[in-house]
This record gives structure tokens, C-alpha cells and sequence, in this order.
């Protein structure tokens, strides 16, 4: 059995039972004559009913020891997109956070606290308007709300799966992209660069101290500046001219990045930079801009030589997966203009 069942549970207090509704896609025969009930992981809490991996899921996938001190950084937060995403993110949450067993109203709502929003059905929503409840509780769900949230944000904008394990690397590839890196411990970064551990100083005159040893924060600062910046020139000489001689656009550095991205097709490794074609602008023994590049795997590069036809009605047209792609760096910052 590779696969489990992620239900929404019905209790019936009072009769000392609890329903599931099954989707009509499973087949009932597959679970057996016995099942466990365990609860959902917190990464799971706004995964849509169905089925999921049992071996990635019985334990939580955001086990990630640095996650939480990663997500009290307000730096953090804001690159998530703040407390209006969080608040779009916890009104999925499928149950009242604040369930006692007692009783919980069938509507739902968001619930402010001091640190942040829960979710709860409008009868613990009352309870924490008036007070009754404990407000170090309500902000410690808060607060593990914030740490759920940036979990699937930074899994989402990586392409990672929703149950996928998260690590120190993938923090560090998000704070990158997002420009946040100055938000993770800095002995984590000592680690990862494989640098020693800063020393704390004696005051003697025989101890070498922080001048001497590097700073992994600006060492990634380094690492994370933009394979290609553009300068915005609103007059450009050429535009007066009126013939101009059309320049191609050329950059090694934007076709070696490109050539490391995944294959827009199939998410391998791709192969080559594809200078997209069939737009009208051939030209005899030239190619496109280097900018206008797409990267793909062999297979699929020579799939679309062969029929470029055929390729757009399987893959999109390639505009579109250029448009995507571009998007993509952007967002990762390793294209940006210089509009000063």
C-alpha cells in the first residue's frame, strides 16, 4: 500500500462515532478490512481531500529545523506577500483550529490574532473576540500558520510537490531569489559554504578574529546578482536614425544560464538554449536575440526541428513558453533591468 487517504472527519460526539465521505474515484475494495486514523501533518492542512503518498506524509514534511526561525523574519514575510496572502492562504484550512471536541459551528472564518490569522468556525471566532480563549494559544497557531505558509510558498515558487520535504538548501534557494538571504542564521551559511564556525574573541593579542574570516552573508550577495541586468535607454542614438542598422542582441552568460535551467517540456536537465523560430523574423545565417531562448532537453529540441507544428500542439506555442520562462527569471532575479 503506497497511497492513503486524506479525509475531512464529521464527529458525532454524542453518539461516539465519525463519518468520511469517500470520493466516488476510490476504489473502497484497495483499504482492506482495517484502516489507521492518524492526524494530517501540518503541511497538509489546505491539501484538497483524496489521495496521497503514505511514505512522504506520515511524517511532517516541514521538518525543517531552521523553517521557523527563518519565518519571524519580517523580511521573510513580506517577500511571502505579507499578511494579505497569509490570510488568502489560512481561509483554505479546511477545520476549525480551535476545536475542543465539544462543539464548533458549521460556518468558518478568519480570526485576527496579535501575531497573525487562524482559522475557526464563527462559535471559537466569538470566543476569541470576547476573550475567553488564551491568547498565547491563539498566537502559537498564528505563528505555525506563518511557518505552514512560507513552507508552501517556498514550495510552490521552487516547483517542488505540496508533501515534499523541505531542507536548508531550499530555504537558501528561496532567500536568494527573493533577496533575503540576510534572514538565515549565519553559522547555517558557515556550513553550507564549508567555512569554520566564527570564533568568539579572547581579547588577547594572539587572537585573529571577524576581520579575517569571511562573511557568508555578503559571499551570497555575491552569488545571487543577476546573470544579465538591461539598461532602459528611452533615447537610444539609432532611434533618430532613419535607417538604423539592427543590431543582434548577444549574451553568453544569459545562454550559459539558460542552458542550466530545466527543459520547459519536461522539467529535465535541459541541453540546449533554443533560439525560437517560425515568427516571421529568419533571417539569412542569423538566429534570434539570445534573450528570445527557451531551454529544453535534446529530445524535445530535436521533436520540435522535426515538426514545430506538431511541438506548439503538445507543448504551447513557443511564445507562450517563452513568455513563462522569462517570467520565471524575473522572479528569480537573474534577469533585471537597470532603469536608472
Amino acid at each position: 500500500m503506497t497511497e492513503a487517504l486524506l479525509l475531512k472527519p464529521y464527529f458525532q460526539t454524542e453518539a461516539g462515532i465519525v463519518f468520511y465521505r469517500i470520493p466516488p474515484t476510490v476504489n473502497k475494495l484497495a483499504f482492506g478490512e482495517r484502516t489507521i486514523l492518524m492526524p494530517a501533518t501540518d503541511s497538509l492542512k489546505t491539501q484538497p481531500s483524496g489521495k496521497i503518498g503514505v511514505a512522504k506524509n506520515l511524517q511532517n514534511s516541514t521538518a525543517c529545523p531552521q523553517l521557523a526561525d527563518f519565518t519571524k523574519s519580517e523580511l521573510v514575510r513580506k517577500a511571502a506577500g505579507g499578511e494579505a496572502e497569509l490570510s488568502k492562504w489560512v481561509r483554505k484550512i479546511a477545520i476549525c483550529q480551535c476545536r475542543d471536541g465539544a462543539y464548533c459551528h458549521k460556518e468558518m472564518t478568519v480570526t485576527r490574532t496579535a501575531t497573525g490569522f487562524i482559522r475557526t468556525c464563527w462559535h471559537h471566532d466569538g470566543i476569541a473576540h470576547r476573550g475567553e480563549a488564551s491568547e498565547e494559544e491563539l498566537n502559537a497557531l498564528a505563528e505555525a500558520n506563518w511557518v505552514q505558509f512560507i513552507g508552501y510558498k517556498i514550495r510552490q515558487d521552487l516547483q517542488m510537490q505540496a508533501d515534499e520535504s523541505l531542507n536548508l538548501g531550499c530555504l537558501l534557494a528561496w532567500a536568494i531569489a527573493k533577496n533575503c538571504v540576510s534572514a538565515i542564521d549565519e553559522s547555517d551559511l558557515r556550513r553550507l559554504l564549508n567555512l569554520p564556525q566564527k570564533e568568539v574573541p579572547d581579547h588577547r593579542e594572539s587572537t585573529t578574529y571577524a576581520a579575517e574570516q569571511a562573511d557568508p552573508h555578503k559571499i551570497f550577495k555575491t552569488l545571487a546578482q543577476p546573470i544579465l541586468k538591461l539598461k532602459a535607454d528611452p533615447e537610444p542614438p539609432a532611434s533618430f536614425m532613419a535607417k538604423p542598422k539592427e543590431k543582434r542582441f548577444e549574451s553568453s552568460k544569459w545562454l550559459q544560464f539558460v542552458k542550466s535551467q530545466p527543459c520547459v517540456c519536461c522539467g529535465k536537465r535541459a541541453d540546449d538554449p533554443h533560439h525560437i523560430i517560425g515568427q516571421g523574423r529568419g533571417k539569412m545565417g542569423s538566429k534570434e536575440h539570445d534573450l528570445f531562448v527557451i531551454p529544453l532537453c535534446r529530445v524535445h529540441h530535436n521533436e520540435l526541428h522535426c515538426n514545430a507544428q506538431l511541438f506548439e500542439q503538445n507543448y504551447g506555442k513557443q511564445t507562450d513558453l517563452l513568455f513563462r520562462f522569462l517570467d520565471r527569471a524575473l522572479s528569480l532575479e537573474a534577469l533585471s533591468v537597470n532603469d536608472r
